[in-house]
């Protein structure tokens, strides 16, 4: 006998005593009153006794989204298609030019802004000593470009570790950028990489990548990355060079008033489909 039928059963047993004991201890003139009462639970009771129509159960089983379907609805780096870094503007090579000897500093043939050439003279040193006299040795510089900066003055002892002038190849400039881990995935050639520089209006200069670190920097977990300025000095920056005429790096780099030391944003935008894996062809 299943519960259902049980509960019945009690229920109408109780009205029967209920009625029962009604008829002894209440009075005739309050009979009328209580089996009206009787009459609307009895009614109650059977309609709540009564068949009704079973609920109807559902069978499906509700949605439940997985990481897997989330990961298929969205292909992987969709969401950063493009993202602005701080970044810097270097010389691709800049050098302090040391005497090969110490001594007292003659003569200085070169000036800030000047090109020099690769080997060229650009002071001379007295390395003389009291009762004694030796031929004055020059300073050359190592390798080819701009005067920046001249670090002592004519008269002043210098030693050998004394830096006499700094060279700067201000016709091959490089933007230097700390590239975060999550987004190593956008150093990529096909990835359009500009400049924007906020000193100049925010002008937009176009970069290509040059190199950049096989390792993470662990204490910030990004990688050093660098980009080139794509040069487009063309004859005339060649003669200056040639003549060694005071020319602003700017100039002779094609892009007038870009400077080493500056502060801009790089800027990456992918160009690749989406869906590309890009984070494989990184390494690449």
């Amino acid at each position: 006998m299943s519960l259902k039928h049980m509960r019945r059963r009690f229920v109408r047993a109780s009205l029967v005593l209920f009625v029962a004991s009604a008829l002894i201890f209440v009075p005739a003139a309050g009979l009328p009153m209580l089996l009206s009462v009787f009459g609307a639970e009895g009614s109650g009771e059977s309609e709540e006794m009564g068949e009704t129509e079973p609920a109807q159960v559902t069978t499906s089983m509700p949605e439940i989204a997985t990481e897997s379907d989330e990961t298929q609805t969205e292909p992987p780096h969709s969401s950063r298609r493009s993202i602005r870094l701080p970044a810097e503007v270097h010389a691709a090579a800049a050098v302090h030019v040391f005497p090969d000897t110490g001594g007292i500093l003659t003569r200085l043939l070169v000036e800030v802004g000047q090109y020099v050439a690769a080997g060229q003279a650009a002071a001379y040193i007295d390395p003389s000593r009291p009762g004694s006299r030796y031929e004055p040795s020059p300073v050359r510089a190592p390798i080819s470009g701009t005067v920046t900066v001249i670090h002592s003055d004519l008269g002043e002892r210098v030693a050998t570790s004394t830096p006499i002038i700094r060279v700067e190849t201000l016709d091959q400039l490089e933007v230097r950028v700390a590239v975060p881990e999550r987004y190593l995935y956008l150093i990529h050639p096909d990835v359009d990489a500009k400049l924007r520089l906020p000193a100049m209006g925010d002008r937009t200069v176009p970069l290509e990548i040059a190199r950049m670190s096989p390792v993470l920097t662990p204490s910030s977990r990004s990688k050093d990355v660098t980009y080139r300025v794509r040069s487009l000095f063309g004859e005339t920056g060649a003669r200056s060079r040639e003549s060694g005429s005071r020319e602003s790096g700017s100039e002779e780099s094609g892009f007038r008033g870009v400077e080493p030391g500056m502060f801009g944003e790089l800027l990456l935008h992918d160009l690749r489909q989406v869906g590309t894996d890009a984070a494989s062809e990184t390494e690449q």
